[in-house]
């Protein structure tokens, strides 16, 4: 599950700091999401994938994040 993997990694930081500059979850959560960032007037967004599924999770954010957004 994403969100353990997000916790391993950033252990000891609260989860509120860790929202501030990591976005995870379904696909809809990542779309509702970053619909808050561009409300709010973020221009641009740096994605970093899972190395080990960077593909399957790329092929993910492209068809099911980004094609319903636009």
């Amino acid at each position: 599950m994403a969100k353990n993997r997000v916790q391993e990694s950033f252990r000891g930081i609260p989860e509120e700091q860790i929202k501030e500059f990591v976005i995870y979850g379904t696909p809809e959560d990542i779309s509702r999401q970053i619909e808050i960032l561009e409300q709010i007037g973020i221009q641009y967004l740096i994605v970093d994938l899972d190395p080990s599924k960077e593909h399957e999770a790329l092929d993910t954010f492209a068809n099911k994040v980004i094609n319903k957004m636009s």
